[in-house]
């Protein structure tokens, strides 16, 4: 990830952040994704950037708008990778124990500045905001958990089929096969995976 993307990210958690107040468990939620993104030495720096950004925010409201800030985003990163991102915003959103009406409104405007619909969105919410692999029930996701037999009503069966696209692969327990790359711990999501 370029640093370019990587102040953006941060510039996006600190809107969010401040919709009510940053919270001791939203700054953490900060240091587990600078921890999984820079090294040791550089995450201080970059939390503190984060804090500079979160003070900017509330004295220069108009310093880089979210078009700006999703724009240099857009430019860099793939749609596999702005889910990954949208994912670390939704946990910044939760990571306080409740969903304001503003950070729900914030989440979807830079959803939609990142090019998603409000549909997968809202696939995104139910996946970040599960609590279980039960929790999950989508027919435009596929779920693979190495813990027990799941039946989700909506899963679809293939079967006989020489190549599947899947548009959102979910795999909880980190365990990938051949060909398979990345994870994200403790679920991974990615789209447009071709299963020969």
């Amino acid at each position: 990830m370029s640093e370019k993307v990587l102040k953006a990210i941060l510039q996006l958690l600190a809107l969010i952040a401040r919709e009510d107040g940053v919270t001791e468990e939203e700054e953490q939620t900060v240091v587990r994704f600078l921890r999984e993104e820079v090294s040791h030495q550089d995450t201080d720096t970059y939390l503190n950037l984060f804090r500079k950004y979160i003070t900017l925010a509330n004295e220069q409201p108009e310093t880089d708008s979210l078009e700006d800030i999703c724009s240099r985003i857009n430019q860099e990163q793939s749609n596999n990778q702005k889910t990954i991102i949208v994912i670390r915003l939704m946990e910044m959103v939760i990571a306080d124990g409740h969903v304001s009406v503003q950070e729900n409104e914030l989440i979807y405007k830079i959803s939609k500045q990142l090019y998603f619909s409000d549909q997968i969105t809202d696939l995104i919410k139910q996946f970040v905001l599960a609590t279980t692999s039960t929790a999950v029930n989508s027919e435009h996701m596929l779920l693979i958990d190495d813990e027990q037999e799941i039946t989700v009503d909506k899963l679809r069966t293939i079967l006989n089929s020489d190549q599947v696209t899947i548009n959102s692969l979910i795999c909880t327990g980190g365990v990938w096969t051949e060909g398979t790359s990345g994870s994200v711990n403790p679920f991974g999501i990615y789209g447009g995976v071709d299963i020969p």
